[in-house]
């Protein structure tokens, strides 16, 4: 009775309560009925009490079916609900004005009971439909897959209690004259128990264990205790031709020996009970853990907070999830993440003041603060705790977890209810605290990672600048060299001679050497300026845009470059150029490149190439190299060709080639064979040349190898994208 009024005064509003209140109710005077029997009274009054106890008894299928279909929103059922409610007022009136549905009653030794009249089969079969069909809707939802697991368990709760319950109408039996003990009472007291505090609290998983505790213990102890009891009490009279008077001694030592086993099985049933009903959140814990060890790989804050907010909403299964964070000398705390429902304005506040009373609380005590509990301080006393319930209230939290790092208060999670209704459990808290300090940590890793990764691209920075300017610095040596060879080559022809003494013819002939000197001299300051455009571009956003060009003229004057720039080698040292032969066939498609820059990278190639055979013939001589033949003739080839969409360049020479060990480095900055020159052979360099080639020509959307074998060849491969048809009128950028 007492449940049935808590059950109706705190949840009335709700049908499920009422039904539920009304089921309570109604067992409650059927037991009060029952009680009644044990003690003698009248005739009249036996018979008005079993009538009263029956009055409640012939409802309970149409309340129990009431209770099922309300918990599971059945709408189609109420119809039935109401047609088995008005089938229950029909027998009501058979009992109150016949003896057709109860004819009087039964005398056992323990009491009275209700005797079956003509019209209680019929009832009976009514109450057995009722009763199936409740129980049907109540499997049904307990293994529907279409609905969520947390949805899942509770009917499956729901549904276990109430087949537990069911198992009373063994007390019909007694109607009809079996002397059986009325045991239906402990089943039903038990379910209703569980059942209203689970509806009552919306804790379902913390009753759903507090349920299977009871239930294991009570089908335990019943069947190892209680039937043997009730069985020695039956047939006393048995016992006592077979033991003597002291029967009850045997008896009294069996249920001690039974008391100890069951001790045993209901700790044993009891856990497995615990680990089917509790699957669940074990694997969220292990799910938490996995997070806790998998935090520490995250390098970038904001990833790793997205993902612990994302993570927890989606295993905790909470409304919303934040973390907020200490920043800032007044130590305020920002909400660095957060995951919240679609809102047109968040409700959780971007930061906190530094004094904030739930951070200061957590500084002192150093634990976990739910709101439950905090609801339950706040009764016992009152206005201690109301700046921390403000202070959940005010970033809506269920939950806040404080982080960290060595005594320091780095933040804090806040999370919300969950879904589910569920309390906290403690198991939950132990793995949320170990997240929480784990996440201190990856916290404190990602930003010494991000503070480092600062100091180093501001050091790229400065070493981009150095670079670009040693680039510069290098395709500028290239176009002096050039400019100083094409100006000093009129002067190496007229020599020493005097301009006065030459003939017309001659004196033509030289002018006009002078102006095709003059020419090119003008086009390397040209394209010097133009390499200097496009390396500065290499360090843009908006990088130097390119046109349409063939690719053989491009070549051709790389190498004419290349020869005027070591001309002076034969006049000087008198020796040959290696020999450049073309593989180009007609035809090649246009590419999309910046003139210069293209041009320029062919002619550091191939002046590579020959210094590369200059260092072998020296090597050669010298002895420290031998002569791959006795008639070594240097020779440089540059081949071209058309391949899906590429065009292919290969530059290959028969120089001194590349170490293996050296060919993975050879594009690294400032890495370079010529450090320290070959005896002042051959200039040394500063190892920018290639690095820019590379940047250069991934730049227009290509690709750079090289293949060599020390002492016999090195073979660069450039792969640039071709022109399709229709594209050659365009302009692009790199």
């Amino acid at each position: 009775m007492v449940l049935a009024t808590l059950i109706f005064f705190r949840g009335w509003r709700s049908p499920i309560s009422r039904a539920l209140a009304l089921l309570c109710f109604e067992t409650f005077m059927w037991q009060i009925g029952w009680l009644r029997g044990y003690f003698p009274t009248s005739e009249v009054e036996r018979l008005l009490t079993v009538k009263v106890a029956y009055t409640f008894v012939l409802f309970l299928p149409a309340t129990l079916y009431h209770f099922i279909a309300n918990y599971l929103c059945l709408r189609s059922e109420r119809f039935w609900v109401k047609l088995s409610y008005l089938i229950c007022i029909i027998w009501l009136v058979i009992l109150w004005t016949s003896d057709a549905f109860v004819g009087g009653y039964l005398e056992f030794d323990w009491g009275m009971y209700a005797r079956a009249g003509a019209w209680h089969p019929a009832y009976l079969f009514f109450a057995s439909v009722v009763f199936l069909r409740s129980l049907i809707l109540a499997r049904n939802a307990a293994f529907d897959n279409s609905v969520s697991a947390t949805v899942r368990n509770k009917n499956r709760f729901v549904y276990g209690t109430y087949a537990f319950y069911l198992l009373a109408v063994v007390e019909y039996s007694i109607n009809y004259g079996f002397p059986i003990y009325p045991i239906g009472v402990f089943f039903i007291l038990t379910a209703f128990s569980i059942l209203a505090y689970a509806i009552m609290r919306h804790r379902l998983l913390d009753v759903t264990v507090v349920a299977a505790r009871t239930l294991v213990f009570a089908l335990v102890y019943f069947v190892l205790l209680g039937i043997p009891l009730i069985g020695a009490l039956y047939y006393h009279s048995v016992l006592e031709r077979l033991f003597g008077a002291l029967w009850w001694v045997a008896v009294y030592i069996l249920c001690a020996i039974l008391a100890t086993g069951a001790h045993h099985a209901n700790i044993y049933l009891q856990h497995k009970a615990e680990d089917r009903l509790l699957a669940e959140e074990r694997r969220a814990h292990q799910a938490l853990e996995t997070i806790s060890q998998n935090m520490l790989r995250f390098t970038k804050l904001k990833s790793l907070l997205r993902q612990i907010v994302h993570n927890l909403v989606k295993i905790l299964q909470v409304k919303h999830a934040a973390i907020y964070l200490v920043a800032g000398e007044a130590g305020e705390y920002k909400r660095a993440s957060a995951w919240l429902p679609p809102r047109r304005h968040s409700p959780l506040p971007q930061s906190l003041p530094g004094d904030f009373p739930l951070a200061s609380h957590m500084t002192r005590k150093k634990l976990p603060l739910v709101r439950e509990e905090l609801r339950l301080s706040q009764q016992i006393k009152k206005g201690r705790f109301e700046p921390l319930a403000q202070s959940m209230d005010q970033i809506q939290a269920s939950l806040v977890v404080p982080a960290f790092r060595q005594n320091r208060l780095l933040g804090f999670l806040a999370l919300g209810d969950k879904r589910s209704g569920r309390i906290w459990t403690q198991a939950d808290l132990s793995n949320l605290v170990l997240l929480a300090n784990q996440a201190a940590l990856a916290v404190e890793n990602t930003q010494l990672h991000e503070a480092e990764e600062q100091r180093l691209i501001k050091e790229a920075v400065e070493q981009t600048a150095a670079d670009i300017a040693q680039g510069v610095s290098h395709q500028f040596n290239n176009r002096l060299y050039v400019i100083s060879v094409l100006a000093s080559s009129p002067v190496l022809i007229m020599g020493e001679g005097d301009p006065n003494a030459l003939s017309k013819e001659e004196l033509i002939k030289w002018l006009g050497k002078m102006k095709e000197s003059l020419l090119k001299i003008a086009h390397e300051a040209e394209t010097g300026g133009q390499i200097s455009r496009g390396i500065m571009s290499l360090a843009k956003a908006d990088p130097y845009k390119f046109e349409p060009a063939e690719l053989t003229p491009l070549i051709e004057q790389s190498i004419e470059f290349v020869k005027i720039k070591h001309s002076k080698e034969k006049v000087t040292l008198g020796r040959d150029l290696p020999s450049i032969v073309l593989e180009i066939p007609q035809g090649l498609p246009k590419i999309s490149c910046n003139r210069a820059q293209v041009h320029d990278s062919f002619l550091n190639v191939i002046d590579n190439a020959i210094d590369a055979i200059r260092d072998k013939e020296q090597l050669i001589a010298r002895g420290v190299m031998p002569a791959p033949d006795a008639n070594f003739q240097p020779r440089i080839c540059v081949r071209a060709e058309s391949e899906d969409g590429w065009i292919l360049v290969q530059i290959e020479d028969n120089g001194t080639g590349i170490d293996k060990q050296d060919i993975r480095k050879i594009f690294t900055p400032y890495w370079t064979t010529k450090a320290t020159g070959q005896k002042g052979q051959t200039p040394g360099g500063h190892g920018l040349g290639l690095y820019f080639i590379k940047r250069i020509i991934e730049a227009h959307g290509g690709k750079i190898l090289v293949e060599s074998e020390r002492g016999r060849y090195t073979r660069f491969s450039i792969r640039l994208p071709a022109l399709k048809p229709g594209e050659e009128s365009h302009t692009h950028g790199a």
